[in-house]
């Protein structure tokens, strides 16, 4: 009797660790689908936000809904992300004499925004909800860089037919930057530059087991996606995600070189990685340097921008002026004529911390802020406990580059890689609960002992 609910006991963590491998293709399209059209920048890009990421969510809590303790956990991260968005729609129905007469420019926008705000929650959620599952991150990232390759081909498509098609659903550039199929070129190298890490980390953290058909076109795949991924990075000439992906994969490969004392059978692939790599700079060496030659320039225009913004942001600490609220209030300051034929065609402050800051003020930032410490908190704790290269390395980098580039431009601005990157932060911030590697290992020593005996 006692063995048979042993067995029972056991045989639940097997259940639940197969609820990631059965859906993650689900989930990883469910996650690429935005990018296909245009990012979901668009009108109607929050409602379908909060659509695709509530259905990851719903899907996930009908097939194995997480323990209380998961939400025990969490608890502290939604109050405060709640409590950070009650603050910045407070001037919406507060009292005016009460807030120092303040108003909500845009109220009309209100609405959408807490809807993609509501969607992102549901993303991270959906990340930790997997994360928790024995194996399920590899296999999210596997079926995540499967799709973002067919993104990358669509948009390699669509740079040579595009202006043939009947609709305006994208909006190639008329220069040789590339922009797949997000009309923009910095938020399309962001984008690619992010897979291109995942797909490395996956590579290097492949423990290699089984030497099947299917398994070994898995590794290959991986070696194309990295290929592929990175050279769409480097053809979109973004030059903040070209660094913070060349970081992401220096580190990367840094690591796994320190960890394992020395090269081992990735070399040889790397080296031809590296010298596909060469051939792409020289063919694209003229947008190279001249995407170069435009850094001085580049950085004046954003210096302007930011002291611009940061003026504008100083005039409502406490409130911000609303969600979303950002392109009308651009508007309204350009009072000088030099600043406004710069700046009038700007719709995003080209850096988060200052959006949250026209969003909703100095109190919504810190809320947001303790969110995230919180959440970093114990990423760092699970990294420790389950090594720095368990899967995990790629992911790091990818949310590395997402946030610096969301500090020079408008990456974390688009609600699909906003929604990608809450993912894969939710991933790293559960702990593996079922078929972890310290469970699996004491019940082999229990099955020794009892075996022994």
């Amino acid at each position: 009797m006692h063995d048979r609910v042993g067995s029972r006991r056991r045989a639940r963590p097997r259940l639940r660790s197969g609820v990631g491998r059965q859906i993650a293709p689900i989930i990883a399209l469910l996650l690429s689908i935005g990018f296909t059209f245009n990012g979901l920048d668009t009108l109607s890009g929050n409602p379908t936000l909060f659509l695709l990421c509530g259905a990851m969510l719903a899907l996930l809590l009908l097939l194995d809904a997480p323990p209380r303790l998961f939400w025990t956990r969490a608890l502290p991260i939604l109050a405060l992300v709640l409590l950070a968005y009650g603050w910045a729609t407070l001037p919406l129905w507060a009292p005016a004499q009460f807030l120092l007469r303040q108003g909500y420019i845009v109220p009309d926008l209100l609405l959408p925004r807490l809807i993609g705000a509501a969607g992102l929650l549901a993303a991270f959620l959906a990340g930790a909800m997997l994360g928790a599952r024995r194996n399920a991150l590899a296999n999210i990232i596997d079926w995540m860089l499967l799709f973002g390759c067919v993104n990358v081909i669509g948009g390699l498509v669509l740079r040579e037919y595009g202006t043939e098609l009947p609709w305006d659903i994208w909006r190639p550039r008329q220069d040789m930057r590339f922009t797949g199929t997000l009309s923009n070129a910095n938020v399309a190298g962001t984008y690619y530059g992010m897979l291109a890490l995942l797909a490395l980390g996956r590579i290097v953290s492949d423990p290699a087991i089984g030497d099947g058909p299917v398994a070994q076109a898995w590794r290959a795949a991986r070696w194309v996606g990295l290929l592929l991924c990175a050279g769409a990075c480097a053809i979109t000439a973004s030059r903040s995600a070209m660094a913070g992906t060349l970081l992401g994969l220096t580190g990367i490969g840094l690591l796994h070189f320190l960890r394992r004392k020395g090269f081992d059978s990735w070399l040889v692939p790397l080296l031809l990685l590296l010298g596909a790599g060469g051939v792409l700079a020289v063919g694209l060496v003229d947008m190279l340097f001249a995407r170069a030659s435009m850094i001085a320039e580049g950085t004046a225009g954003r210096t302007m921008m930011w002291g611009h913004y940061w003026h504008i942001a100083r005039q409502a600490p406490w409130f911000g002026y609303g969600l979303g609220s950002f392109p009308d209030v651009n508007q309204q300051m350009l009072t000088d004529p030099r600043t406004a034929q710069a700046l009038w065609m700007v719709n995003a402050p080209h850096n988060l911390i200052l959006r949250f800051l026209i969003d909703g003020g100095v109190p919504f930032l810190l809320l947001l802020t303790i969110a995230m410490l919180v959440i970093v908190r114990r990423i760092a704790a699970n990294l420790s406990y389950y090594g720095p290269l368990d899967g995990r390395a790629g992911v790091v980098a990818a949310i590395f580059t997402a946030l610096l580039c969301s500090m020079v431009d408008i990456a974390l601005d688009i609600p699909a890689l906003a929604a990608m990157t809450l993912f894969l932060i939710g991933l790293l911030w559960e702990r593996h609960q079922f078929g972890s590697r310290s469970a699996s290992k004491a019940l082999t020593v229990r099955h020794r002992s009892m075996k022994g005996k």
